[in-house]
């Protein structure tokens, strides 16, 4: 019903004003009213960045290659706003291949929309024996070609990760009749004499592939794993949130959101 405004003199000055454009209706229930009013503006996450595994070097028989670095493996906090977050993944480094004493592939590096994890250092080549490549940072070093020793384990993650990424790859033995140092845990292949040993690309994100040595006439060796980014938060704090992207899962307290390619994360 219109109001009716009077002056001091009891004189009717309005009797068409309405309290607003909106009727009471249509503002929503009060506990609605209050979430649109008091909800968060921001969500405290955090992220875990796996950057590519490296690829081992390859060699001769004198001069076994060396294993590939883990990625780095971190993790970083971060404030979500209600915006897009753009995701990028670190492929694993290309194996040497061919003939010959050749370093392998370096690994590419994984970011988060201003968060980085660098790649693995390339695997040595196995000319005189050869050093591992050098993980990043919570990634393992790749083993050394003249020892054929085994890769540096990478870090293992608290809850709610609760498991190890970037393992380094093993490097090659100097014989051919046998197989050389395993990979670090949880990552990076064994050091082979004619390919790459344990370590699954699916599971072990970030691990350098094994060095490798002459066979047959091929020099070969392992390439490296690519990388990861998982972003979790409370689900309890999400719950003010529209959150997409990634692959969902739970675990206790926490929503985790896991990528192992290039993708987008979008908080509304």
């Amino acid at each position: 019903m219109p109001s009716v405004i009077r002056n001091m003199a009891g004189q009717a000055v309005s009797s068409n004003l309405s309290f607003g454009s909106r009727r009471p209706a249509q503002m929503g229930t009060p506990d609605q009213i209050w979430k649109n009013v008091f909800r968060a503006s921001t969500l405290q996450a955090s992220v875990l960045l796996v950057g590519g595994g490296a690829a081992g070097g390859s060699g001769t028989y004198y001069g076994p290659g060396g294993g590939g670095g883990g990625g780095a493996s971190t993790i970083q906090a971060t404030t979500l706003e209600r915006l897009t977050y753009s995701v990028v993944i670190g492929g694993g480094g290309a194996s040497a291949g061919g003939g010959g004493d050749n370093y392998g592939g370096a690994g590419g590096t994984t970011s988060f929309t201003g968060l980085t994890s660098a790649g693995g250092g390339a695997g040595g080549r196995g000319y005189g024996g050869s050093t591992g490549g050098a993980g990043g940072s919570g990634g393992g070093n790749g083993g050394n070609g003249a020892g054929a020793n085994n890769g540096g384990d990478g870090t293992l993650h608290p809850a709610p990760i609760s498991r190890r990424y970037s393992g380094g790859g093993g490097g090659c033995s100097p014989n051919q009749s046998c197989c050389g140092g395993a990979g670090g845990a949880t990552g990076g292949g064994a050091g082979r004499y004619d390919n790459v040993g344990n370590g699954s690309p699916a599971t072990d994100r970030g691990g350098g592939g094994g060095g490798g040595n002459v066979h047959s006439g091929a020099a070969c060796a392992g390439a490296g794993f690519a990388g990861l980014c998982v972003v979790y938060y409370l689900t309890t704090a999400g719950a003010d949130f529209t959150v997409t992207g990634g692959t969902v899962t739970t675990s206790g307290l926490f929503t985790l959101r896991t990528f192992t390619g290039a993708g987008s994360l979008v908080v509304v």
